[in-house]
């Protein structure tokens, strides 16, 4: 199924907040997670993911996160 709507959660303003998510919204409406990111590393947009399967998006999330390390 493929992902109509991606958002992501809000950076970090203090050390021990939470690291952004990005969240999927599928064809179905079921929302699923696809990665947790450090946002000094790497930044992401959410259109990089629509119009991909889940199992797409996570493996580019994937390869998107290791070439920045």
């Amino acid at each position: 199924m493929k992902i109509v709507e991606v958002r992501i959660t809000q950076r970090p303003i203090a050390i021990f907040e939470p690291l952004p998510k990005i969240i999927a919204r599928l064809k179905n409406g079921k929302e699923h997670l696809i990665g947790e990111f450090y946002p000094r590393e790497v930044n992401f947009q959410g259109d990089e993911f629509t119009g991909l399967t889940m199992k797409d998006a996570k493996i580019k999330f994937k390869n998107l996160s290791k070439k920045n390390y």
